[in-house]
């Protein structure tokens, strides 16, 4: 009877092990509650339903269920998991206690590569739980533990003792100790491996931070050639487009943000590239980057308006100036618009016309880049629009320029703060 009930929950765990493979979770978990409800301690069952219920997000099942096999030979793998799981959903506290106790469990008992990693593991997490309290003290004791075991490991060499020597390095860098965090980054640039790029970029931050722009830059092309991560050579080609805008060299800044802005860039990387471009004064560049990007930016709109200005007496010097180039320009946006053009019925040459000539009768009110104008719609009786009581029209700053035109609904919407009659 004790035999074959044994070959019941000996079958029931391969089952629950075929089901982890396969993802299937669910059937995973009602087998091993089949089996908890024969053998309640069984610590395979315990520590298998700690795996399925992290997967299903039933963290304080997990918990429980890992906690349950500690006084067994799972131990080592159950405080993993805890550890884990606590750090993984912010309980802090509960993960560095983990993690501290399963350093202990390992570090004396290091016979597999198995454990030395975990044992690496627990302690870069240590380490990592004092740097977010700012404990950099703790932290590099906790580095300089890792460099140790990596010494006396038994596994051939790793690579650990470089990721330790650079987050030394950046423990340093945080608490403004310059000189210690460039002797750490040096550390890591003794032998390829994983984090040398890391090492130099931080290096060359601290050059750019002391105003150093030929070094920086010089240390910057390096990584470039270095065939460096997608996410290094984004961080690098910035500092390096940054560090020309600072020597006033802004067509190198220009040639080095290129290559991103093909790749969906974000808008702080568009806006970066908008004002390098205004300083290099290729305007024309940067009228057909607004364009084609379709910039929603409050610091990027000034720039394009002020870059269409400069081409215009670009055009005028050379008794060629065409007075509908800027017009043009709003008109094929605003024209895009669907918004625009399903509340103006497609008449937008119509509304800009109307919109210029009853801005002195518009009301009024003004914010840090633009002036702003509400205009009731029985001023601009050419167009039909329905549903549409007001148009808001934003020109720059002190110029009847218009930068944008939308429709609102009343002088109490979003665009009507602090409105007074305009009298100008």
């Amino acid at each position: 009877m004790v035999d074959k009930k044994k070959s019941e929950i000996s079958d029931l765990l391969n089952q629950a092990h075929n089901n982890i493979k396969q993802k299937r979770f669910l059937s995973a978990q009602s087998l091993l509650t089949k089996i908890l409800k024969q053998e309640p301690y069984n610590p395979e069952a315990l520590y298998l339903l700690g795996l399925t219920s992290k997967v299903l997000k039933n963290y304080d099942i997990a918990y429980l269920s890992y906690e349950a096999t500690l006084f067994t030979t799972l131990r080592p793998r159950a405080l993993h998991e805890m550890a884990k799981l606590a750090y993984q959903t912010g309980h802090l506290d509960n993960a560095l206690n983990c993690y501290e106790d399963l350093y202990s469990e390992l570090v004396n008992n290091l016979h597999t590569p198995e454990r030395y990693h975990k044992l690496i593991d627990a302690l870069e997490h240590i380490a990592e739980i004092y740097k977010l309290r700012q404990n950099y003290d703790a932290a590099i004791l906790t580095y300089e533990k890792i460099i140790l075991e990596e010494a006396h490991n038994p596994f051939g060499e790793n690579k650990d003792k470089f990721k330790a020597y650079l987050e030394i390095g950046n423990c340093f860098f945080s608490q403004a100790q310059i000189a210690l965090a460039i002797k750490y980054y040096n550390k890591v640039l003794t032998k390829k491996n994983p984090y040398y790029n890391h090492a130099l970029f931080n290096i060359a931050k601290i050059n750019f931070n002391n105003h150093n722009l030929e070094e920086s830059i010089s240390i910057l092309k390096q990584i470039l050639t270095r065939r460096p991560s997608k996410e290094i050579e984004k961080e690098t080609r910035i500092l390096l487009a940054n560090s020309y805008a600072a020597n006033l060299e802004f067509s190198k800044a220009v040639q080095t943000l290129k290559p991103l802005i093909n790749k969906q860039p974000s808008t702080d990387i568009l806006e970066r590239y908008v004002i390098v471009l205004f300083k290099a004064q290729k305007f024309t560049e940067l009228i057909a980057l607004w364009q084609s990007q379709s910039i929603k930016s409050s610091k990027a709109l000034p720039l394009y308006l002020l870059a269409t200005q400069e081409v215009n007496k670009t055009l005028n010097s050379q008794n060629n100036y065409n007075e509908n180039f800027t017009y043009q320009n709003l008109i094929n946006r605003l024209s895009n618009s669907k918004d625009l053009s399903l509340k103006f019925n497609g008449k937008i040459k119509n509304i800009y016309k109307e919109a210029k000539k009853n801005l002195i009768s518009a009301y009024y009110y003004g914010s840090d880049n633009f002036d702003h104008y509400i205009i009731p719609l029985v001023n601009c009786g050419t167009v039909n629009f329905t549903k549409t009581d007001f148009i808001h029209v934003q020109t720059v700053i002190n110029t009847k320029q218009i930068a944008d035109i939308t429709p609102c609904h009343n002088l109490n919407g979003e665009y009507s703060l602090n409105l007074q009659k305009n009298s100008s």
